[in-house]
């Protein structure tokens, strides 16, 4: 649950984010977005294409692993791991943004 106030930049009412919303706008790509619950104006959080959303399944599993290990330095090893992914995943949503909103 994210509960989050903030204030829509159409009606300028305050409300509280309390979930993203997940819509599928194109053959591999979903928008997460939060909608104004007075105006409904939507705002984009993320945009997740098919290898986006295998990698962070992948941060998950890695987190479990982290999770459960006994030794320091295999949670080192997971958490290099996961610090790589997050950073390929920055990026590459970085670069779907740029292309959807270009098209759209």
């Amino acid at each position: 649950m994210l509960n989050t106030q903030v204030t829509c930049d159409d009606c300028k009412k305050e409300f509280e984010v309390t979930e993203i919303q997940t819509t599928r706008i194109e053959d591999s790509i979903e928008k997460n977005y939060f909608t104004c619950p007075h105006c409904h104006t939507e705002y984009p959080s993320y945009y997740t294409n098919q290898t986006i959303r295998m990698e962070l399944a992948d941060i998950k599993m890695f987190l479990r692993k982290f999770h459960s290990a006994q030794s320091l330095k295999k949670k080192e090893k997971m958490h290099k791991k996961i610090l790589v992914l997050q950073d390929r995943i920055k990026a590459q949503m970085a670069d779907l943004r740029a292309k959807v909103t270009a098209h759209g």
